[in-house]
């Protein structure tokens, strides 16, 4: 796969060039009007085990920060709800905005909330995932800044420090229930079948997008999201290449930061978006 970013250089309008796209890309505006209660989604609900812990290994790969499970006190699993097998957790990452910007993949309603955390996981016993019609589930999870942070995403933002600069990587001992960030807003998402939002755009995902946001105080939103850079430990320039603008030109005098890493909305294409609420 060829250099991609978020850049006019090597942006979303070049990432068809080196991958498959079809017509059931993500992310999507999700409009609460054009979506279908399903009934059956609430029959077998989706089921996570909010009591289960992992340690992380996190990675700065220069356009985001990838959480990926190190040791896990239980079963990192979900099922029930649009989901007909069993999905394992696989990796986590968010997408934000820069300058105080909105940054979300998903939008509802045509909002961008400030931030997106995707939970990745990967159907079980499924030899290819990524050539699978549903190989994956992500849970997208939006964040909105409020007075608080939910406890256990607190715990996460944390180890953005461990990753200050690209390429840093950290195994970290600290116990995260990752499934108790969606205690107060589980049962109620959307569902639609979509695909990768970064190259190759695989289109293997089953999405669940949760309708209600999660809390982040704008305190830990700044400290974490707002101090990891997209190049690596020491490079020393006066002039840098920002993989983040959208802009003519993609190069600025300070390192520059990760944010603004969202890909644009896709069209639905006639795909039916279905929610577990009224």
């Amino acid at each position: 796969m060829a250099a991609w970013d978020y850049s006019s250089k090597n942006g979303q309008h070049k990432w068809g060039v080196h991958c498959k796209i079809g017509t059931r890309q993500s992310p999507i505006d999700i409009v609460h009007k054009d979506t279908t209660f399903d009934d059956q989604l609430n029959i077998n609900p989706l089921d996570v085990n909010q009591e289960v812990g992992c340690s992380f290994t996190v990675l700065n790969k220069g356009v985001n920060i990838s959480f990926s499970p190190k040791e896990v006190n239980g079963e990192a699993k979900i099922s029930g709800g649009p989901l007909a097998s069993i999905y394992r957790f696989k990796e986590c990452h968010f997408h934000w905005g820069r300058n105080a910007t909105p940054g979300s993949e998903h939008l509802i309603n045509g909002d961008r909330s400030e931030a997106e955390l995707h939970l990745v996981h990967f159907k079980e016993e499924e030899e290819n995932p990524l050539e699978s019609g549903n190989g994956l589930s992500v849970l997208g999870i939006r964040l909105v800044v409020s007075d608080q942070t939910n406890p256990e995403l607190k715990k996460l933002l944390k180890l953005f420090k461990d990753a200050n600069f690209k390429g840093d990587q950290k195994e970290s001992g600290d116990v995260i229930k990752i499934y108790q960030i969606l205690s107060d807003i589980r049962g109620k998402f959307y569902t639609y079948d979509g695909s990768l939002t970064t190259p190759p755009l695989a289109e293997c995902v089953k999405w669940i997008v949760f309708s209600e946001p999660v809390t982040i105080s704008r305190e830990d939103f700044d400290i974490s999201f707002a101090a990891v850079y997209a190049v690596n430990r020491g490079e020393e320039s006066n002039e840098y290449y920002d993989p983040f603008t959208r802009s003519d030109c993609c190069t600025c005098g300070e390192k520059p930061k990760i944010g603004d890493n969202y890909r644009d909305i896709c069209d639905l294409n006639g795909r039916k978006v279905t929610r577990s609420f009224k």
